[in-house]
């Protein structure tokens, strides 16, 4: 039993030595924080964002080090991986961004909210006024689904069950009312 403790400590203590042999100094690329945290700014256009952006970056290069093939290409490396990680974080923030027509048909007019900024709000406010345009030009049946569907916040049961048609009939009227306001919206 002590034998087979022993070779893997052997092997777990080589395993550490090749890691710390392979392990990126954080000192060398601290060098070039300031000028990576400029770089970043360039990108996200904020200036506690893009420190964030060169702490990912830095977690990023110290897990994947050991990938790098020339150590004399360092900064290039890392600086590759922080612009990589600001157009990464940038992309996040243009999807939270959007308001997209599914979204507001599915979580509800009322329930779905940007608490942001003036932009945002305004930009939900105008999708919201475009999505009560176009369930105007709807029919009364389609327009009194699409209304307890997502304004009412109905289940698919509870239309049937209110409107006293089938189930299958719910859900078709619905399907039915969102491909015509897609189509609608599509065409104006």
């Amino acid at each position: 039993m002590l034998q087979v403790i022993n070779i893997t400590t052997e092997v777990v203590t080589i395993e550490a030595l090749a890691i710390q042999e392979t392990a990126l100094d954080i000192k060398d690329v601290f060098n070039y924080y300031h000028e990576m945290v400029y770089i970043a700014k360039r990108i996200v256009y904020d200036y506690q964002k893009a420190e964030d952006v060169v702490q990912d970056a830095l977690i990023k290069a110290m897990r994947s080090y050991q990938h790098l093939k020339e150590p004399d290409k360092l900064k290039a490396w890392f600086r590759t991986i922080v612009i990589r990680t600001a157009i990464d974080l940038k992309r996040r923030e243009k999807k939270k961004e959007m308001v997209s027509f599914d979204a507001l048909l599915e979580q509800g007019i009322e329930h779905y909210y940007c608490d942001d900024s003036v932009e945002q709000s305004v930009n939900f406010h105008y999708t919201c006024r475009e999505v009560q345009s176009l369930m105007d030009q709807l029919s009364p049946k389609l327009r009194q689904v699409i209304s307890l569907k997502y304004v009412e916040d109905y289940s698919d049961q509870q239309i049937a069950d209110a409107l006293g048609i089938s189930l299958s009939a719910a859900k078709t009227r619905i399907h039915r009312a969102r491909k015509q306001l897609l189509d609608l919206r599509e065409t104006e």
